[in-house]
């Protein structure tokens, strides 16, 4: 994007989130390929507004409380329905993970199909679709809320009993779709 005029004339790249001041800043994005990643749960930010119907990939953090959750659960989930071209969203939450698998079941998420929306825990890089979150709860994998809701010692036994008698550990769970 930086080598000259004729490259950025063919890159499918557009300049976005420009700043006033006395040197404008901005951001080279296509947003149908990035995703845009956000430090907090604030989906009101005013530089987002212009871009809200471009915007196909956002990934936002919480820090895990009750309190933020109950935040997106009442007010969060309103400002994501106006990314209205919205097809994948990652919410990488701080604390307590296992509060989010009831958001997952419970509210709509915009534009974005239920089937991509992924949670992350930032401490052991584990990444899970909302069912899997939901199966992961219902099998107990994570410590109680007062624990933090992380993955329980020994996650990686078994978590999910199949058909055949058989089980899943939580690393195979995250990759079922």
């Amino acid at each position: 994007m930086h080598a000259c005029r004729e490259s950025r004339r063919y890159a499918p790249y557009v300049r976005a989130f420009i700043t006033s001041g006395s040197t404008p800043r901005y951001t080279w994005i296509n947003f149908e390929v990035d995703m845009l990643s956000l430090p907090d749960d604030d989906l009101t930010r005013r530089e987002l507004e212009p871009h809200r119907a471009q915007i196909c990939r956002l990934r936002f953090r919480s820090d895990g409380s009750v309190e933020s959750y109950d935040s997106f659960y009442y007010f969060g989930v309103k400002d994501l329905a106006r990314f209205s071209q919205l097809h994948e969203v990652h919410l990488v939450v701080d604390g307590d993970l296992q509060v989010w698998a009831t958001a997952f079941e419970d509210l709509r998420w915009g534009s974005c199909p239920m089937n991509n929306i992924r949670f992350i825990d930032p401490q052991s890089g584990l990444m899970l679709s909302g069912r899997q979150l939901s199966m992961a709860c219902d099998f107990g994998v994570f410590h109680s809320w007062d624990g933090g809701g992380r993955a329980a010692n020994g996650a990686d036994g078994q978590v999910e009993e199949l058909e055949d008698g058989s089980h899943l550990s939580l690393r195979e769970l995250a990759e079922v779709d």
